[in-house]
């Protein structure tokens, strides 16, 4: 489906030919290019307004939003996003929509970097950007100088808040470009980066006693206080001798490591018999104490694995 052509200003249709169409503005005449086979939506005599289809076609967000700017370009995306849920007959909560038409409009392309650190093509969240060039001009330094631009889906998982995410999905090589001369700070605030640097991950928020339209169905429930766990892994690694070093410890009762302690997993019977280490069953000799025993090999532990607990070796049937 090709493209409408949209009026960029207020004005009356004063020519309708073959190949263009004039518009009287206030600002002159604008005149539109024509393609053959174009359905005219509008005839001579017709007033028009910024933002109206002239032909018929799909309306160009980016040619949108740089017409009418962010805040009518946000309301056209929920327009039509509930068009399209109410015309198959789903019921969807308001603040569905206006999350993802926010997000869409999230994010800016740098045009000219004024007096900070970011280059010509830089794509940055616009509330970051906004905060940045309030601190520039209360400095009476240069601000920086952006355009607006549609995300998809795509682009937004490939330029999110944190650095570790962003490099983690596409783009990697850009992305490690940008930590080499900018230097973020990644805060660790979603569950993706968490991981990846072996922190704590926060738990999502409960639903506070409502169901997902955001009704209540349960009175008097809070958000309760903020949670975390920590995604630990379990599985074991017999081929290959892996070594590791403690880097920190959240709750050790038995107090058997400290930081800085190496250990080993692995399934050679060389392996040192101490707290920490992995090795199979047929190298610990009898009362040992084990802990994350794996029952089928290659599935990971699944007996004795929380904190403090243990089990002993009485024996064995060969």
């Amino acid at each position: 489906l090709e493209k409408a052509i949209l009026a960029r200003n207020t004005g009356e249709i004063v020519s309708v030919e073959k190949e263009m169409i004039k518009q009287n503005s206030e600002e002159g005449e604008i005149v539109y290019p024509l393609r053959p086979g174009k359905k005219l939506r509008v005839q001579l005599g017709d007033k028009v307004v910024p933002g109206e289809r002239l032909t018929t076609g799909k309306v160009s967000l980016e040619e949108y939003l740089t017409i009418m700017g962010r805040s009518a370009c946000q309301d056209y995306i929920k327009n039509q996003i509930r068009k399209v849920y109410s015309g198959q007959g789903i019921d969807i909560n308001e603040k569905h929509i206006e999350i993802f038409a926010r997000l869409m409009l999230s994010k800016v392309e740098v045009t000219a970097s004024g007096d900070s650190n970011y280059l010509v093509g830089d794509i940055v969240d616009y509330w970051h950007l906004q905060k940045l060039n309030q601190k520039l001009q209360t400095a009476k330094k240069q601000p920086v100088v952006f355009k607006n631009i549609i995300s998809s889906l795509k682009d937004l998982a490939s330029h999110p808040a944190s650095f570790l995410a962003g490099i983690s999905f596409q783009n990697a090589l850009k992305g490690l470009v940008n930590y080499a001369l900018y230097n973020p700070i990644d805060y660790l605030q979603s569950p993706k980066e968490c991981v990846m640097a072996g922190q704590l991950v926060p738990i999502m928020q409960t639903q506070s006693g409502r169901n997902n339209q955001g009704k209540i169905t349960t009175r008097h429930q809070g958000g309760r206080h903020k949670r975390f766990y920590r995604l630990v892994d379990f599985k074991r690694y017999p081929k290959d001798d892996i070594t590791g070093k403690v880097k920190s410890i959240e709750y050790d009762p038995n107090q058997g490591l400290k930081v800085g302690d190496q250990i080993i997993s692995g399934a050679s019977k060389d392996i040192p018999l101490k707290i920490g280490n992995n090795l199979p069953l047929k190298f610990i000799p009898d009362n040992t104490p084990i802990h994350n025993l794996e029952l089928k090999p290659k599935k990971g532990g699944e007996l004795i694995r929380s904190a403090g607990t243990y089990a002993e070796i009485i024996g064995r049937e060969e």
